[in-house]
């Protein structure tokens, strides 16, 4: 069963519509303005969006740093590194991919929501 933990939260504007993406990786597009979207694939994010904002403007609430539930793109083992695929899910890290975060929980197949510690702004391979 997916959990969160401890968490750092900020909120930002969402720069589309972001309703089917709770749970999702996002990436900040603006700094001006500081919205969010989704990040192209195995780039660095700069959170979870928690929250399904319905269109460009809303407010996304983002967890920018600790255990968070994911959407998950494919089948992922326990403690697996993991990165984002282009539609924002985590899926396991390969080559030199940024590494979002650490498995705490495998998931079976894509769509689970599963539970990940997030490492804040990525590493590198």
């Amino acid at each position: 069963m997916a959990t969160s933990g401890n968490q750092i939260r900020q909120t930002f504007e969402a720069g589309a519509d972001l309703s089917a993406k709770k749970s999702t990786f996002v990436i900040v597009t603006n700094a001006a303005e500081r919205t969010v979207n989704t990040p192209a694939a195995g780039a660095k994010v700069d959170g979870v969006l928690l929250n399904d904002p319905g269109a460009a403007g809303r407010a996304a609430a983002v967890a920018v740093f600790g255990r968070v539930k994911v959407v998950a793109g494919a089948a992922i083992a326990l403690g697996a590194e993991i990165q984002s695929d282009a539609q924002g899910r985590a899926i396991t890290a390969t080559g030199t991919n940024i590494r979002l975060g650490k498995t705490t929980e495998a998931a079976t197949a894509a769509g689970q929501l599963i539970t990940i510690d997030f490492y804040p702004g990525g590493n590198a391979a």
